[in-house]
């Protein structure tokens, strides 16, 4: 990888997906079903669903 980006790629790359997975785990505890805060954010009216 160190190929392809720079250090502060990485970091940024590392800090990301360190992220997402701290939201997914949350996600899990609580039980949150996909797409239930999307009203909350205005995402229902993309007729996505």
């Amino acid at each position: 990888m160190r190929e392809q980006f720079s250090e502060k790629e990485l970091s940024t790359l590392t800090f990301r997906v360190m992220t997402i997975n701290a939201w997914n785990r949350a996600n899990v505890a609580f039980r949150t079903p996909p797409g239930a805060h999307d009203k909350a954010f205005g995402l229902d009216k993309a007729g996505l669903s």
